[in-house]
C-alpha cells in the first residue's frame, strides 16, 4: 500500500479555509472564505474558538454578532462578500448592492460562490436558477396553469374578455394581459 505525502494529502482536502477578523468586531469574531464564523472570546454557554450557529431566514443564513452585551443580526452571505470581495466600480455608490449567489443556493456562502450585484442582477439570477415565483408557485395567484390555458382557448373561440373574467373571478384587464401574453408568459 502506497502512502500519500503531506503535499498530496493537502491537495485532496479541498479549498483552504482563510480566516479574517469581522469588521467592527475585530477582537470578537472571525469569518472564513468558506462562510464559517467563529467566536474569539468566551461568552455564556460557549468557548472561544467555537463556530457560531446560524439561523435561517427565507433560506438565507443569519447570525447574531454580540458586542457590548447587544446582538446585531447579519446575513452570512453579506459578511463573506464584504470581507472577501472588493466593491465593483460599476455599482451605484448609494450602497444598494446585494451579495448574490452564483449557483443559486442561498446557504452556499463560500466566497467563490458570491459576488456583489444590484437588485436587478439578483432577480435575474433567481429567474436563471428557477427560484422566481411564477404562475402557480406565486403565493398570491388565483389561477392555475390549466385555467390560463382555458382563458386563452375561450378568448380564441370568441368569448368576450368580460365574460371570461366573470367566469374565473379575475378582472377583465387581467384576462386581457393573459391573452396578450403580458402575464403568464411562461405558459
Amino acid at each position: 500500500m502506497r502512502h500519500r505525502t503531506r503535499r498530496q494529502s493537502l491537495k485532496h482536502q479541498g479549498p483552504r479555509e482563510n480566516w479574517v477578523p469581522v469588521i467592527g468586531y475585530q477582537r470578537l469574531y472571525e469569518i472564513s472564505n468558506l462562510g464559517n464564523l467563529r467566536r474569539l472570546t468566551s461568552r455564556k454557554g460557549s468557548c472561544a474558538g467555537t463556530l457560531v450557529r446560524y439561523a435561517k431566514s427565507k433560506g438565507y443564513l443569519r447570525v447574531p454578532l454580540w458586542k457590548d452585551g447587544r446582538p446585531k443580526d447579519f446575513r452570512v452571505n453579506r459578511l463573506v462578500c464584504l470581507h472577501f470581495h472588493r466593491m465593483p466600480s460599476h455599482l451605484p455608490p448609494s450602497g444598494k448592492w446585494e451579495a448574490c449567489h452564483k449557483n443559486g443556493l442561498a446557504q452556499d456562502n463560500r466566497a467563490e460562490n458570491l459576488y456583489w450585484g444590484t437588485h436587478t442582477d439578483n432577480m435575474r439570477d433567481c429567474v436563471r436558477h428557477g427560484r422566481s415565483p411564477k404562475g402557480e408557485r406565486h403565493g398570491l395567484t388565483r389561477l392555475t396553469n390549466e385555467m390560463v390555458r382555458s382563458i386563452r382557448r375561450l378568448e380564441d373561440s370568441g368569448v368576450t374578455q368580460r365574460t371570461i373574467a366573470g367566469q374565473f373571478r379575475v378582472s377583465q384587464s387581467s384576462v386581457h394581459r393573459i391573452v396578450s401574453r403580458q402575464l403568464w408568459t411562461h405558459i
